[in-house]
């Protein structure tokens, strides 16, 4: 497994481990992968994600390519929570229009 990837799984496992020691904080279950302020995001969430893309690729993946493409999707589900959040707060909203 490369440093990168070293690297990512290592402050994944800190943060969870960090929310998982606050009192006030979100419901921790086996399941959960990271938690965004007060949102979890569950195993099952990555693996619904994983098992689709996975359907596209026509070739088996390794195991360093498996663990890199659940790190990815791991990593996008945080950044797309964080963004979702952000704009809840300020409150931003998009019409149809923009969005289709």
């Amino acid at each position: 497994m490369n440093i990168r990837l070293q690297w990512i799984f290592g402050m994944v496992w800190v943060v969870c481990v960090m929310c998982m020691g606050c009192q006030s904080g979100p419901k921790i279950s086996p399941d959960t992968v990271a938690v965004v302020n007060q949102t979890t995001i569950k195993n099952n969430d990555v693996e619904k994600i994983y098992q689709s893309r996975l359907k596209q690729s026509s070739q088996p993946l390794s195991p360093e390519e498996t663990l890199t493409l659940r790190l990815t999707i791991l990593s996008q589900l945080i950044s797309d929570e964080m963004l979702m959040q952000r704009a809840a707060i300020d409150k931003l909203t998009a019409s149809d229009e923009e969005v289709n």
